[in-house]
């Protein structure tokens, strides 16, 4: 089932793609509340 290890793959770069793109907006959100 070669289909569905793609598909459990993509994801997966999606996701850094994503936190990639918000690593931004992530670093004003941390500097406005600061742990």
């Amino acid at each position: 089932m070669p289909n569905v290890k793609y598909f459990q793959r993509k994801p997966m770069k999606l996701k850094k793609l994503k936190r990639y793109e918000y690593s931004e907006p992530l670093k004003f959100l941390f500097k406005s509340y600061p742990m």
